[in-house]
């Protein structure tokens, strides 16, 4: 049976105990937000504030890792990746966020779709959801 949650929790902070939708859902740390320049580290959960110069590189870094895994000498001989791609070139963003090398730089979706804005190889879908090489 359900249990009722307190009134007090948003729901965007619950999770699912398990995926049958009858399990009682458990509270989750909610990410915290706050300047621009603090970014959830990808390996503890804490909160790492960061220099404008660090900020920088790691928006470079995860902009490059994207470019790699879109760029020419990779995409055409990585099956796996142009396997998840539909028709149209548009394969899930979040997938490739969960990626090993990117989850080593961040954790962080916003700051992953703000850093794919100035890069020439890839693209986002207007709803953010989706990723491909420009055209």
């Amino acid at each position: 049976p359900f249990q009722s949650l307190p009134t007090t929790t948003h729901p965007d902070t619950l999770r699912r105990s398990s995926s049958h939708p009858t399990q009682a859902a458990i509270p989750q740390q909610p990410i915290l937000r706050s300047e621009p320049a603090s970014l959830p580290a990808a390996s503890s959960g804490k909160v790492e504030i960061l220099d404008p110069s660090k900020l920088e590189k790691l928006r470079c870094a995860v902009r490059r890792q994207f470019d790699f895994y879109f760029g020419d000498a990779n995409y055409a001989k990585d099956n796996f990746l142009r396997g998840q791609a539909d028709d149209d070139g548009w394969t899930s963003f979040r997938l490739v966020s969960k990626f090993n090398r990117v989850r080593e730089l961040t954790t962080d979706l916003d700051l992953i779709r703000s850093c794919l804005d100035t890069s020439e190889i890839v693209e986002l879908s207007d709803c953010g959801d989706w990723i491909r090489r420009r055209m």
